[in-house]
This record gives structure tokens, sequence and C-alpha cells, in this order.
């Protein structure tokens, strides 16, 4: 077991991270979900033991948590049978097993119905999972207006880029909007610039404080709310007017909340939800709720 574990340290550990640092985030991780599945008041509260204290990063299909204890990894028929659990993390892509950390550090949420599908670079290293999705993804296309693409942000970028490449050529003027939450402004314009996103997902009832609150409505708002006496700067010449090219941020869909927040009443009085409301409605950039 000991000669396991340093096989897969020495697998996975990038230069200069030290084994203790790396198992301080791994019992840290484990820690918070323990807390937000068993004990917190806004989390699971789950029992013990009808669920298990972690979460299950691995699974067979149609064996038993003890059937599976008994398989042997290292063969590699029975390894061949182990299928990664899909999840989510806040910033970093999951999208490579071989280069991510997030699994062996224990960071990343689990959807237990999920299992992750392995794309590989390109269609050649999976021909039938690119042509199966490709299908799928323009047969959406052509029976909707819009997508919405859930955790972008742990989407393989190359494997979002192509298949809404495909879908636009489908339905030329596709409106995608993203749940993309990177924390880095950054990364958002890479994913944006890559995949053509419209619009990035943001939600209103997060805003701790009414000054964050203004803020976020400036922020997203284009910094120029709808009435402002403000003008753009225009060249004039003999033939048109010219409005110089400014910098700008990327588009929003500001939400009041979404499917993943708590119940607004759990935050906040009725009079706080109906001014955030008309707040929301006044932003200069897209809203939803």
């Amino acid at each position: 077991e000991t000669a396991r574990v340093v096989k897969l340290v020495d697998a996975f550990l990038p230069p200069g991270i030290s084994y203790p640092s790396l198992l301080e985030k791994v019992l840290g991780a484990i820690r918070g979900g323990l807390m937000y599945r068993f004990v917190d008041g806004s989390g699971l509260r789950y029992s013990f033991p009808e669920k298990c204290l972690v979460e299950r990063y691995f699974k067979v299909p149609g064996l038993t948590l003890a059937e599976e204890t008994q398989l042997d990894v290292n063969n590699v028929d029975d390894g061949r049978q182990v299928l990664t659990c899909n999840g989510w993390t806040m910033g970093e892509s999951i999208d490579d097993m071989s280069t991510t950390q997030a699994y062996l550090k224990r960071e990343v949420v689990i959807w237990g119905d999920s299992i992750k599908l392995r794309y590989g670079q390109c269609p050649s290293d999976s021909p039938w999972l690119w042509r199966y999705m490709e299908r799928y993804t323009c047969d959406m296309a052509r029976g909707f207006h819009g997508f919405r693409i859930d955790n972008c942000h742990n989407t393989p970028l190359h494997v979002g880029e192509y298949f809404l490449r495909k879908a636009r050529g489908v339905r030329s003027n596709l409106y995608v909007v993203a749940e993309l939450f990177t924390g880095d402004e950054a990364v958002d314009k890479r994913y944006i610039n890559r995949m053509g996103l419209n619009s990035c997902i943001r939600e209103l009832l997060n805003a701790e404080s009414p000054l964050r609150l203004g803020e976020q409505v400036y922020y997203y708002g284009e910094s120029r709310p709808c009435g402002s006496f403000s003008t753009h700067e225009v060249v004039t010449n003999s033939d048109e007017d010219v409005m110089t090219l400014l910098p700008s941020r990327p588009h929003a869909m500001l939400t009041d909340q979404t499917h993943d927040n708590p119940c607004p009443f759990d935050l906040h009085p009725v009079p706080n939800i109906l001014a955030m409301s008309a707040m929301l409605a006044s932003a200069k950039c897209s809203i939803g709720r």
C-alpha cells in the first residue's frame, strides 16, 4: 500500500510541492466536505451510515461498494471497469485527469450520478464519442435558439470550442450563456474568446452588502447605467460619425438568483429583495430571474 501511495505522489505531485502541504490540502478538503454534508445547517444534513463519510470519486457500474473493493486496479482488465465521477471545482479546469491535481487533493465536488467522459485532445482520440456528441449538439441547435453551458469553467476548452463551432454551423446566431466561475477575468476572457460566449451568468444574490450590490450593478452594467448623461466619444468626418472602439468587460447575464442560490428570504427581508429586483432591472446588461 505504501508503494502505491509513493507511485501516486510521484505521478501527480509537481516539482516544488511537498507531501505534507499536499496532505494538509487533502485533509482540509475532506473536513470541509464533512461539515457541508453532515453538520452545517445550510448544507445537505445527511445522516451516517446511510451516506458515506466522503464522496466516492470512482465507480464501477453494476458492482456494490463491497464488490468494488475486491477489484485489483493494477490489473488491466479490472482497471478498465473503473469510471471517474464528474463534478465541479471553483476556478481550475478538470478536463484532463492526467494533469489535474483537483482529484488528488479532493477538491472536486462530485455529482454521483454523472460520469466524466474522456474526449482526449482531438476527435481521433475517441471517434465515436466526438461523433455522438456532435450529432447531439447539432440537434439541439436545430431545436433551440440558445444554449446554457453549466459548469463551463470545468468543461474542456478545446471540446467546448469544437462543438459550439459545429452548433453555429447549424444556427449562426446561436446565443450561448455560460456559468463561468474561474475567479480570474483573464481566464474568463480566454473562454469567452475561444468559445464565442455571448454572456456569463452572474448572481446578484451573492452581494453581501449594499456597497457590493451597487458595485455589481455598476461593474456588470458596463459602468454606464440606463439614463446616463455621459456620451460616447464620437469622431465626425465628412461622410459619417464614427464611434471610438473602447475596451469592455465580458458581457454578463445578471440574475437576482439562480438554482444554485439559497432561497432569498433566508438571506434578506422582503424590502431588500424588492430593492434588489429594481436595481437588477436598471442594469445595462442582460438580466434573468
